[in-house]
């Protein structure tokens, strides 16, 4: 399973994100391609400041085990 964490800080746990998606939940992967697709809807970053930088972690849940396989800077825009 995977998970999708935006947070305010680094230094946050997860239960503290602002938006967190999960597989079947905003979380899809292709079956013979491996691509992943987050979506984000707008009710997701209501409250959220535009411009401001939150940081991002996927995690790769299997079992017991986690690991975060990719970490990033998430910035709202305004379209």
């Amino acid at each position: 399973m995977l998970h999708f964490y935006v947070k305010r800080k680094v230094i946050e746990h997860n239960d503290d994100a602002v938006i967190h998606k999960y597989t079947g939940a905003g979380i899809s992967v292709g079956d013979a391609t491996g691509i992943v697709t987050i979506t984000i809807d707008s009710v997701d970053t209501v409250g959220l400041e535009i411009g401001k930088n939150f940081v991002y972690d996927v995690e790769l849940v299997d079992g017991t085990k986690q690991w975060t396989i990719l970490r990033g800077i998430f910035r709202l825009r305004q379209n």
